[in-house]
C-alpha cells in the first residue's frame, strides 16, 4: 500500500529496509496534515520510553490537525513496550497519528494481532531491475514529466542505485527542463554529464596510471563542492567498466556503497578508502593486451 489517494490513518507500519522511503513517507504525512514543528515528535526506543511516545500522541495538538509521533527502531523493544504498543494500535488516539518504522522486511509476529488496524506502507529495496520503472512513474506522477527508458537507464549509471540522489537529480532535471514534458538522455547527459562524469573519468583515468594523489584531489573537490557520495560510485563503477574491467574494482565499489549506507564509516573516509584500494588493484593487475590496429 501506498500513501497516494489514502485517507490518514491513526496508525502507520513503514515496513522495509529502505531508509529514504521510510523518510519520504514520514514527509509525505506531514504534508498531507500540514504538521507544525510544535505537533511533531520523534522518539527512538531505548532513549525516550515508549509510553512517553504514546502519551505525546493522546496529548491535543497546538497549531495542526493531528500530533504526528514517529517511533523508530521498534526491533529494540523489550517485551512490556511490544505489548503497550499492541494496546495502542487497538484503541489509537484520535488527537494523533503514529508512524512506526520498522526496518525488517516482514511484519514483526507481536504485531500480527493488529495487523488490520495499520497501514502499511512498502519501504523494502527495489531491485535493479525495477529502477527504471520506479523513475518513470516517479516523473509522471510527482513531477508531471515524461522520462523515456533510455533516459532512465542513463541516469542510473551516472549517479548509481541509490534511491536518494536518483529521486535528487530527478527533480533537478524537472527543473531544468521548465516546460518540456519529456526529459531524454540528452538531458541527463547535460545535466548529470558535465562536471561530475568529467572529474570522474579522470579520476579513473589517473588510477590507471598509478597517480593516486591526482585521483584523491579529484574526489576531494568532488566532495567540497556537494556531489553526492552515491553518485560518485555509480560514475566510478560506470567509468571503471569502460576503462578496465576487473572484476575487483567492482568488489570494491560495491563494498564500499554498501558500507556507506550501512552507515559503518563517513562516506569521504569510505571513497577515499576505495581509491586506494582501486589504485592496488590497477597496479597488480596484469598488464592488457594492446588494441587491435586496423
Amino acid at each position: 500500500m501506498t500513501l497516494q489517494n489514502k485517507v490518514i490513518s491513526d496508525v502507520y507500519l513503514l515496513l522495509g529496509s529502505e531508509e529514504w522511503l521510510r523518510e519520504e513517507a514520514i514527509r509525505r504525512i506531514e504534508a498531507e496534515l500540514d504538521i507544525a514543528a510544535i505537533d511533531r515528535s520523534r522518539v527512538e526506543p531505548g532513549k525516550t520510553p515508549l509510553v512517553e511516545a504514546l502519551d505525546q500522541a493522546r496529548i491535543a495538538p497546538f497549531q495542526s490537525r493531528r500530533r504526528l509521533v514517529v517511533i523508530d527502531g521498534i526491533a529494540k523493544l523489550p517485551v512490556a513496550e511490544q505489548e503497550a504498543l499492541v494496546a495502542y494500535c487497538r484503541q489509537p488516539a484520535q488527537t494523533g497519528v503514529v508512524a512506526i518504522a520498522c526496518a525488517a522486511e516482514t511484519l514483526p509476529a507481536w504485531l500480527r494481532p493488529v495487523q488490520a488496524q495499520l497501514t502499511e506502507v512498502a519501504c523494502h529495496p527495489l531491485v535493479p531491475a525495477r529502477l527504471p520503472i520506479w523513475l518513470q512513474d516517479r516523473a509522471a506522477q510527482r513531477l508531471g514529466k515524461t522520462l523515456d527508458r533510455a533516459a532512465a537507464m542513463a541516469l542510473i549509471e551516472r549517479v548509481g542505485t541509490s534511491l536518494r540522489p536518483l529521486a535528487q537529480v530527478l527533480e533537478q532535471m524537472a527543473c531544468f527542463v521548465g516546460a518540456q514534458k519529456m526529459m531524454t538522455v540528452r538531458d541527463v547527459m547535460q545535466l548529470v554529464g558535465a562536471v561530475a562524469a568529467e572529474e570522474t573519468f579522470a579520476m579513473t583515468r589517473a588510477l590507471g596510471r598509478g597517480d593516486l594523489a591526482g585521483a584523491l584531489e579529484r574526489l576531494n573537490r568532488l566532495l567540497d563542492q556537494g556531489d553526492e557520495p552515491e553518485q560518485l560510485i555509480g560514475l566510478l563503477r560506470w567509468h571503471w567498466e569502460k576503462l578496465n574491467r576487473d572484476r575487483r574494482g567492482f568488489r570494491i565499489l560495491l563494498a564500499t556503497d554498501l558500507a556507506i549506507k550501512r552507515g559503518r564509516v563517513a562516506p569521504r573516509i569510505a571513497l577515499e578508502e576505495a581509491l586506494v584500494r582501486l589504485a592496488r588493484a590497477t597496479s597488480s593487475a596484469p598488464p592488457r593486451a594492446p588494441a587491435a590496429v586496423s
